[in-house]
């Protein structure tokens, strides 16, 4: 009895093996150089898959269940280095570590991290694709938390030495953001207050000295690109001990969008250590520069104009209106012009 199961267990192995079928493909027409090799069941791929390069060395590999990729695939260059590293589940989803390689240099990663049923989750770090085929220095460029396919969590992103970090929300930045210098010393703090004014979003802004005082202050609004559109209300200026220096108050009804270029103005006011007023205007941003408009009065730390002048609509001085004083007050007219 023990003798008849026994066969026909064995009887059943080999009817098994037998099921499954070795292919191979080939480059050439006389099968001297293998291209593909892999094990077929009942019509579709089923078993250990490899791919080969003309000179032999494996480029993919890995396992097929029902004609669909499952566990863990390597895939190599032609030299042999081992390189992308993927998994999938058993349902052919995308899961687990994936790692994948500079195309220029496949000694250092582009992107790694994980993913749960087909999607991103949790940290996935990116790399600079170096060019330079001899280098193994790997260079950081981001790493972003990610929630079922979404960008959702702490960040950190990296370029030439400098660092920012913040948290992101469904896909949009939100709340504090930090901007390190080369020096790895706070430059710059952003806040995304979730507030919006027409088309843009609102962000305040601080920068800061190399000694930590602040530097500058303002409020900024943002295009969906976060790029800076326009300024609003407060901008103040500090010198490196931390007294004000100057002062622009923009206005919010000056704001006007051209083609997405927004025009803006405000009134400027710039002191003395004393915090007495030296300088008096309006300032307008028009394409890329800032420049004065209208009056502008410099003044004495005593009080007394320094100097006056008119500028037209585009910030040209208007001939005729410009006069130097004396600080006693009385007017230079040698200086008129």
């Amino acid at each position: 009895m023990k003798n008849l199961i026994l066969i026909a267990g064995m009887t059943f192995c080999f009817s098994a093996i037998g099921q499954q079928k070795l292919t191979k493909t080939f480059y050439d027409a006389r099968q001297t150089k293998i291209k593909e090799e892999y094990h077929t069941a009942n019509g579709v791929k089923n078993g250990t898959y490899k791919e080969f390069s003309e000179y032999g060395g494996v480029l993919r590999q890995g396992t097929y269940k029902n004609d669909i990729r499952v566990g863990t695939w390597i895939i190599t260059d032609l030299k042999g280095i081992s390189s992308d590293t993927e998994n999938f589940n058993m349902s052919g989803e995308m899961e687990g570590k994936w790692i994948k390689h500079c195309p220029f240099n496949r000694r250092i990663k582009l992107v790694e991290g994980y993913y749960t049923a087909g999607k991103r989750n949790g940290i996935w770090s990116e790399y600079e694709c170096e060019s330079d085929p001899l280098t193994t220095k790997q260079i950081l460029k981001s790493k972003e938390t990610y929630s079922a396919g979404e960008v959702n969590g702490e960040c950190e992103y990296f370029s030439n030495g400098e660092r920012r970090t913040g948290l992101i929300k469904k896909g949009q930045k939100t709340g504090e953001w930090k901007e390190y210098n080369q020096s790895g010393k706070m430059a710059i703090t952003f806040y995304y207050t979730g507030n919006t004014f027409g088309p843009y979003s609102l962000k305040n802004v601080i920068v800061y000295y190399n000694n930590g005082k602040i530097a500058a202050k303002r409020n900024a609004l943002h295009n969906y690109q976060d790029v800076m559109q326009a300024k609003l209300g407060e901008e103040l200026y500090y010198d490196t001990t931390g007294v004000l220096e100057a002062k622009i108050v923009w206005n919010k009804d000056s704001i006007t969008d051209h083609y997405n270029d927004a025009y803006f103005s405000g009134s400027y006011e710039e002191y003395y250590p004393s915090l007495k007023l030296g300088i008096k205007g309006t300032l307008r941003f028009e394409r890329g520069r800032e420049f004065f408009v209208g009056e502008k009065i410099a003044y004495y730390e005593n009080g007394n104009k320094k100097s006056e002048g008119k500028y037209d609509r585009n910030g040209y001085l208007i001939t005729g209106t410009y006069i130097e004083y004396f600080e006693t007050g009385e007017p230079n007219e040698k200086s008129r012009k």
